[in-house]
């Protein structure tokens, strides 16, 4: 409470970012076809999902990976991965850094491929539920019963394999049609469920909930309410990360939004652990190993056809010691369709390097690139703990 308040008074003061330093990004680049993903490798890479479009005369549209070498700043190869269907998704990418491969899943399939010749080393199909969440530590896939089923469904599938592991039934969660449920793994015996509303825009949305499951020889869970609607949520440490996606406009309970914190031993939650009073957080977030946290901070509008009056043309990210909770950068982004942001992504750099993406794959194809290893408050040993106000 007393670090909410001292930072509360440099803002009505207006110097709450005075002495925070502005960051420009490092590198713009364009992803080829329509960006569905972004991920970093280990091999300072960043490789790109994205679709070519539905193909007017078969149908069809085809799903590609693409690889940025950061170091030659371009693109330096491409390749077809699959070819769907126009009502089906390219899916989702991300980089498992102990097998040095990319996991790109789709509903019920998951694809394993090689980050340098972008061959499909492996397919592992978990039909009829959708892939949830991908752990090498545990050689575990899992994958959920799809929404509207009774009662939900949690199958684990050896990921080196690709056979059954265990099923459970979760009573305890939420099988409604209109209920996402999203995975994170903490342990191999900890999962984390989080339940957001997915009801339009124009009807009342509904908190979220998470459920902390235990697994023994049958699942034990506990539910918490967040009180906000999870659009995005990351690990840190012991903790999950959660953000509001409720709509960024210019009101005070819009400013006054933060990144929120959970325990996952006491399960206490923190509804204030990195805040942007004069802004607000909201949409997205990402925790960049141990040492920062950063989320969109900004404005939005609440329809299409509002922009030019509802829209802050000063949107960014802002970055937090994840320690202290203290602001040491923003991030000023480019002005766009802030309505949109909604869809936007932060993505943190997998290795040593202090690096993130920024990209909102419904606004168009371009991916900015950031480096934070320059900022003032690093030192040989991380972040300094001199204060910024």
């Amino acid at each position: 409470m007393i670090r909410w308040v001292a930072y509360l008074a440099t803002v009505a003061l207006g110097i709450s970012t005075a002495t925070v330093p502005s960051l420009s990004p490092i590198d713009r680049l364009t992803a080829p076809g329509h960006l569905v993903g972004a991920v970093f490798t280990d091999m300072d890479q960043i490789i790109a999902l994205s679709s070519d479009g539905v193909n007017q005369t078969n149908g069809e549209q085809h799903c590609s990976l693409s690889v940025w070498d950061i170091q030659q700043k371009k693109w330096t190869v491409s390749k077809i991965i699959n070819t769907l269907p126009p009502s089906f998704s390219c899916g989702s990418v991300e980089y498992l850094p102990s097998s040095h491969n990319l996991a790109v899943s789709r509903a019920g399939i998951l694809l394993l491929v090689d980050p340098h010749t972008l061959s499909v080393e492996r397919k592992i199909s978990v039909e009829p539920y959708d892939i949830a969440a991908v752990s090498e530590e545990n050689d575990i896939v899992y994958a959920l019963s799809r929404r509207g089923t009774r009662p939900l469904i949690l199958t684990n599938y050896y990921l080196s394999t690709g056979n059954l592991a265990q099923k459970y039934e979760l009573p305890e969660l939420d099988y409604g049609a209109d209920i996402s449920t999203a995975v994170v793994v903490t342990s191999k015996k900890q999962t984390i469920f989080v339940q957001s509303d997915l009801k339009p825009i124009t009807a009342p949305r509904k908190n979220s909930t998470i459920t902390l499951c235990m697994q023994e020889d049958r699942m034990m869970c506990k539910t918490m309410t967040a009180n906000l609607p999870i659009a995005t949520f990351r690990t840190s440490g012991d903790s999950l990360l959660f953000v509001s996606g409720e709509f960024a406009d210019r009101g005070p309970k819009s400013r006054n939004q933060c990144i929120e914190r959970m325990s996952n031993s006491t399960l206490q939650i923190d509804p204030r652990a990195y805040c942007r009073p004069d802004a607000g957080v909201h949409y997205s977030l990402a925790a960049l190993g141990s040492d920062l946290v950063l989320g969109y901070s900004g404005y939005g509008a609440y329809y299409a056809w509002l922009d030019g009056l509802m829209v802050n043309k000063s949107s960014s990210i802002s970055v937090w010691d994840a320690k202290s909770g203290r602001l040491v950068a923003v991030a000023p982004l480019p002005y766009g369709k802030s309505f949109t942001l909604t869809a936007s992504v932060i993505q943190a750099d997998i290795s040593e390097k202090k690096r993130f993406l920024f990209y909102n794959a419904q606004e168009g194809s371009q991916i900015l690139l950031y480096d934070l290893s320059e900022l003032p408050h690093f030192s040989a040993h991380g972040i300094t703990q001199h204060s910024n106000r």
